[in-house]
């Protein structure tokens, strides 16, 4: 049976609530045994309700899109769009479609107005603007969810929507002159409107809007300081100073009705905020960067005593929301080797005293008073990155071998002074010492050098050993000790240069909140709170208004320590790091939460030689792999009271009872995990234009909870794979037609196929009993995609993408099913 709106007259038909197909949870199944108290015997089979006569719809979409570039001038961009409401893209909700028949158009563009005349002053004076509309025919009906709309009635439900939109700024680009550097240029102004109109709901609704935003901003760098030791620059004045203010104005009516035969209900609502804020940054030296900034908001609700909300208004208002932030700290220093340490600050303070605090606290049934919300954050990182072993054991070498040049070259030039000083003079000796001797004086045997053959004193003739050498020179005590240090530092520089350079850093925050607080707030005497140094206001929770049995006031602390470093050999490049976080956060009743992380380690390798091995197939080639093991832990830790019985003594006869409160440290969630993201990858780019991935994933993790006093154990498996293949050819010459002389075509092409395989099993075990209870759940996800796309020229290329992909689920729920998308393209430019 067909029902719709007119069908409600029909005594067969009752209708309570909004009912909906879409709300059918389960069925519900009886008999009635309409013979009282006899009994009867017989079967029912019952299988596969279902819905008759499903709507099976083709749905259609068209969209288009221009441009035209006027020059310099400006721009105008048209766009249109027609759905019939029965189309479906892979990105749709699941359900029924909602919406019918959709047109969408819309124009928008830019006109830069200096091109008329005013570049000449300097000026940039861009106008955007924009106009989009939208006319929709609802498909069903907003009381009957499951009536689809025919007729007059769908004409009256007609929804549409019409926005317009203006915006306006003035800049002035930066001049040469510094007093206009330092005002006019520093100066940004806009000015943004919006107005739009809209009938929604299947015509049970009704609105209409105007929205304006008026900013300006005063943004100056200047770069004035005076120079010391001939590279140090000192500033007097801040690196960059900044100013802003926001006004926002937005007014609007609804209309809203139940059904379209009731009449409207008119609701005005105007809103207005004022922002305002400043920011400088000042660096004395390099080393020393400190930056504050400062932000205001002021926002106000009309009502019906005061509708519209005016600048002044706002401007006078106790309603605001105060931010300031603060950072310093000590950074850009390099010592080379050593590496560069750096210390960071920072803190943060907000004060929420706006007039959206106060409802709340007023609508609790709490008296009018002044009421604020606040909250402060504190930061310090310690951190030295860059320290290279290798380098300090290079460094060090460098320094002993000058040492020992120097050692040397003393020697030799005291030994050239010891010989000198042992010369004697040449005329101190007899006079008849430098005269040769008679050669009657000469014995007989004594052979004559010019008698000899012309060989025979030729060293060419002799073994090698008998040429005479130098004798090599005794080592100083000084040089030994240079000759040992040298020796040691190159075995330790063996080891240091297959490290990489180590990085370590720390980091420590603290955080603390009040809510609805109502005690005297004073910024001079609280500024030890406001800038972080402090993370209480009150000793205990007398101006702190209590919520659901507990104060609305909290403290939080952390810290975290990482360090990170990596080794390099025959190719072989690892990184590796550990980590470990700690949190806590305890309310004022002494409950504290906290939660430890461990990464015990998390490591990266990679090996790029192998394209060495395949140097006449491949260009080049990687393998790689990277595990994570990661440990978790979560609890409470708070005081549980309990009752001492202290037994009657003969001092003390009665039985006497004391109260006492012990520390329980509850640690309720534990959870490990290792993570192999890839277990092994393997990329390649082959010389035939073919690259290839093939990547295999895998994980294991546990958690075990026992939070509420339950006891549950869950494990998750998790594997996958990856194979891609690519393929890309270009022709930069390209080729031509002959019936087409003039043009000629790139012929690129890029080709991709791509197989992705996933598999997550999660089991879980309640221990209801010593048995447990066991539930598994294994999802699959295998997907393959096709990418092709063929470039012609700069003006048109075109493609297609093929997807396939199949979702299997162990419960048989709604994800199991194969999805498949084929996307074709084509693009041209003009």
């Amino acid at each position: 049976m067909k029902l719709g709106v007119a069908s409600e007259d029909d005594p067969r038909l009752r209708v309570r609530g909004v009912p909906s197909f879409a709300q059918i949870k389960y069925f519900e199944l009886g008999i009635i045994n309409e013979r009282g108290s006899e009994s009867i015997t017989g079967e029912i089979w019952f299988n596969d309700i279902r819905l008759e006569g499903p709507y099976r719809e083709v749905g259609t979409k068209l969209s288009a899109n221009s441009s035209l570039v006027l020059a310099d001038v400006g721009r105008v961009s048209a766009n249109y769009s027609r759905d019939d409401g029965k189309f479906i893209d892979f990105i749709s909700a699941q359900g029924p479609r909602t919406r019918g028949e959709t047109h969408r158009a819309g124009v928008s563009g830019n006109v830069n107005v200096e091109k008329f005349g005013l570049d000449r002053l300097g000026f940039k004076l861009p106008l955007n603007f924009g106009y989009s509309l939208t006319r929709s025919m609802p498909r069903y009906s907003a009381e009957i969810t499951d009536c689809v709309l025919e007729g007059e009635e769908l004409e009256v439900r007609r929804e549409r929507s019409d926005v317009k939109t203006l915006s306006f700024s003035t800049s002035h680009p930066q001049s040469k002159s510094r007093l206009l550097k330092y005002t006019l240029d520093a100066v940004r102004a806009s000015a943004n409107y919006k107005v739009s109109a809209s009938n929604t709901n299947a015509g049970l609704g009704r609105d209409t809007s105007f929205t304006q935003n008026y900013a300006a901003t005063y943004s100056v760098t200047p770069d004035l300081y005076f120079t010391i030791f001939k590279k140090e620059k000192i500033r007097y004045f801040p690196n960059s100073i900044s100013l802003s203010a926001n006004f926002d104005k937005a007014n609007s009516v609804s209309w809203y009705r139940s059904s379209v035969q009731d009449t409207w209900y008119e609701t005005p609502v105007s809103n207005s905020s004022l922002n305002w804020g400043a920011g400088a940054s000042y660096s004395l030296i390099q080393y020393l960067p400190i930056t504050a900034n400062y932000s205001e908001t002021r926002s106000l609700k009309g009502d019906s005593i005061k509708p519209d909300i005016r600048l002044d208004d706002l401007v006078g208002s106790e309603y605001a929301v105060r931010n300031t932030s603060l950072s310093s700290g000590i950074k850009n220093i390099n010592l080379r080797s050593f590496g560069r340490p750096s210390i960071s600050v920072s803190s943060s303070f907000t004060e929420d005293r706006s007039e959206g605090i106060h409802e709340q606290f007023v609508n609790l049934g709490y008296e009018s008073e002044t009421v604020r919300n606040l909250t402060n954050n504190g930061r310090i990182t310690f951190a030295w990155s860059g320290f290279n072993p290798n380098g300090l054991i290079t460094d060090a070498k460098s320094k002993v071998e000058k040492n020992l040049r120097e050692v040397k070259e003393q020697l030799r030039e005291s030994g050239r002074d010891s010989l000198k000083d042992a010369e004697e003079p040449r005329d101190s000796l007899p006079p008849d010492t430098l005269d040769s001797p008679p050669p009657d004086s000469l014995p007989r045997d004594t052979l004559s050098r010019d008698t000899l053959p012309p060989d025979t004193l030729s060293t060419d003739t002799l073994p090698p050993d008998s040429v005479a050498e130098e004798p090599q020179r005794k080592l100083s005590p000084e040089e030994k000790l240079y000759e040992e240090r040298l020796s040691r530092l190159e075995t330790i520089g063996k080891v240091t240069k297959i490290l990489m350079p180590l990085s370590a850093d720390a980091t420590f925050s603290r955080s603390s909140g009040y809510g609805w607080y109502t005690g005297d707030f004073d910024w001079s005497k609280e500024w030890d709170y406001i800038v972080g140094l402090s993370d209480v206001i009150v000793s205990d929770s007398v101006d702190t208004l209590y919520s659901h049995s507990q104060p609305k006031a909290s403290r939080g602390w952390s810290q975290s320590y990482k360090a990170s470093s990596g080794v390099s050999l025959f190719g072989l490049v690892a990184n590796g790091s550990v980590s470990y976080t700690y949190s806590e956060n305890t309310q004022y009743s002494g409950r504290l939460a906290y939660n430890n992380s461990w990464t015990l380690p998390s490591v990266s390798v990679s090996y790029n030689k192998i394209g060495e091995l395949l140097k006449k197939w491949a260009n080049s080639s990687q393998l790689r792999m990277s595990v994570s093991h990661i440990l978790t832990q979560k609890g409470e830790i708070y005081d549980s009271l309990g009752v001492d019985t202290i037994l009657p003594t003969e001092e003390y006869p009665d039985t006497t009872y004391r109260d006492y409160s012990v520390q329980v440290k509850d640690t309720y969630e534990t959870s490990t995990q290792l993570n192999f993201s890839p277990l092994l990858a393997w990329s390649t780019s082959w010389k035939g234009r073919v690259n290839t991935d093939v990547s295999v994933n895998y994980s294991i993790g546990e958690n075990n909870n026992t939070y509420g006093g339950q006891d549950v154990t869950s494990e998750m498996i998790s594997k996958g794979g990856l194979v891609s293949v690519g393929y890309t050819f270009n022709k930069p010459s390209g080729f031509k037609l002959p019936f087409l002389k003039h043009l000629k075509f790139k012929n690129d092409l890029s080709l991709t196929g791509t197989i992705n395989y996933n598999e997550t099993l999660t089991r879980s075990t309640l221990r209801l009993d010593t048995t447990g209870n066991k539930k598994d759940l294994k999802n699959t996800t295998t997907s393959g995609t096709v990418h092709a796309q063929y470039t012609f020229s700069d003006a048109f290329d075109g493609g297609a993408d093929f997807t396939v992909t199949k979702f299997t689920d162990s419960d048989k729920s709604i994800n199991d099913r194969t999805d498949v998308k084929l996307d074709v393209f084509v693009v041209f430019r003009f």
